[in-house]
């Protein structure tokens, strides 16, 4: 089994805006292929960050980010 990290964080947009996200990767320094999870209507759930994790167990980086976490998006 491979060893994850998982962490809450955010991005920038191109307008400096602040996203929400969450990214769970392997425990490692080697190079992984990427996975965007993007939400369902109900925002960034325990269930999508479980996705993330899962995919991140089989040797992803996944991230989802919490697109209601804009301003204006509440």
């Amino acid at each position: 089994m491979v060893n994850i990290k998982e962490e809450n964080t955010a991005y920038k947009t191109f307008d400096d805006t602040e996203v929400k996200s969450f990214i769970a990767r392997p425990d490692d320094d080697g190079k992984h292929s990427a996975i965007l999870v993007v939400q369902e209507i109900w925002g960034l759930t325990d269930f999508i960050k479980s996705v993330a994790s899962r995919l991140a167990k089989e040797g992803f980086v996944a991230m989802s980010p919490h697109l209601y976490s804009r301003p204006g998006q509440n």
